[in-house]
């Protein structure tokens, strides 16, 4: 449950979906998916469906609206009514904060007899964060909500550590899964050079750093940098942005598009900076950049050391520093077949780290303990 658009959508559609691509094929295995959102024109979801002709699922709209809460919070109680059976294990998995429409439905399935699992992907206590008054409502109620759960998924160390202090019951390192359908052949570098950021633009990604760094590197070699994604640039990196023409920003883009531009880059970049919050969380983008086997840099936050080593699976740099983000890319570029090698190394990584059925099996064993 969730305000999380299905099938497609954001980076917690991919990891919800690429779980749901493992239980599926499980036996004795009952899987809905209920979402609040579909509000959100980026994303062209049905208002329900049955996702690979198996699993139901329904998009619900939702408005901010008082009546809205109700009717939402009514709707997901039928359905785990509905879908609530006797003598099984029921088990309600909530996004990291609980949403007001989703309170009524967590306590009426805990009266059910549900286990409410947590999946945990972010800090929102976080030094340096600033919530809405919404938000801070919703991380207030979850705080408290938390200690009525039966376990906990984290996408991270800290976050483990974090939820392991604060409540006494079982938690589970989850990473992103990603799956690896792409059989990397390259052996030249594309003309012009080109350099792909996909995400969202918010201060913890580091989006301005890595344009900074691209403009004195751009200044020396032909190549391109494509912004996929939205989100506000503070003035200055906006200004860098509309006077080099190298640089393109292309909004939201559907996840065919995306996969293309993936695949055809020459450099991914994941330049997330070094605050509390970031190094809470752990980027989706890595473990899908990882996987098309293209050469990947990756800012040294959160637990990206724990997955990677410089030179040898990807190219890792200090976070927030400009000129260690051009001298990378000069690098990479001027040691072509070494660089190109390292990206197809990292491939390993998401078959050791970031497998969808590995991380599908670690899921379901965890559920099946608790």
């Amino acid at each position: 449950m969730g305000r999380i658009p299905f099938p497609e959508g954001p980076a917690m559609s991919k990891r919800h979906r690429y779980l749901i691509d493992y239980l599926r094929k499980q036996p004795n295995v009952r899987i809905f998916k209920y979402s609040s959102s579909w509000k959100n024109s980026n994303w062209k979801n049905p208002k329900e469906g049955y996702y690979k002709g198996c699993v139901y699922y329904v998009n619900n709209l939702y408005k901010k609206s008082l009546v809205s809460v109700i009717r939402v919070s009514v709707e997901a109680c039928k359905y785990l009514k509905k879908y609530y059976k006797k003598g099984d294990k029921n088990v309600v998995l909530f996004s990291t904060l609980l949403q007001l429409e989703e309170i009524i439905p967590y306590i009426y399935a805990k009266l059910l007899g549900y286990k409410i699992v947590f999946d945990i992907v972010e800090n929102y206590n976080a030094a340096g964060v600033k919530l809405s008054f919404n938000m801070w409502i919703c991380e207030k109620m979850s705080s408290a909500f938390y200690r009525g759960s039966d376990g906990f998924f984290v996408i991270s160390t800290l976050l483990k550590d974090l939820f392991d202090a604060k409540c006494s019951v079982p938690s589970c390192i989850l990473p992103n899964s990603t799956p690896m359908t792409y059989i990397n052949q390259k052996q030249h570098f594309s003309k012009p050079f080109k350099v792909v950021y996909t995400g969202t633009f918010a201060l913890k990604d580091g989006v301005r750093f890595l344009v900074q760094g691209f403009n004195l590197f751009s200044q020396k070699v032909d190549s391109e940098l494509l912004l996929i994604g939205k989100g506000e640039l503070d003035q200055e990196t906006d200004n860098i942005v509309r006077a080099n023409a190298s640089i393109k920003r292309t909004g939201y883009l559907s996840e065919e598009e995306l996969r293309i531009h993936l695949t055809t880059a020459d450099a991914l970049v994941m330049p997330r900076c070094n605050s509390e919050f970031a190094n809470y969380g752990f980027p989706f983008k890595l473990s899908e950049y990882l996987s098309t086997g293209n050469t990947v840099v990756a800012t040294t936050v959160g637990d990206v050391t724990q997955y990677l080593i410089d030179k040898k699976n990807a190219f890792l740099i200090p976070p927030e520093n400009v000129d260690a983000m051009a001298k990378v890319l000069e690098y990479i570029y001027t040691n072509e077949d070494f660089a190109i090698q390292v990206g197809k190394n990292g491939q390993a990584v998401v078959a050791e780290f970031f497998d969808v059925n590995t991380n599908g099996c670690k899921f379901l064993e965890f559920i099946k303990k608790i």
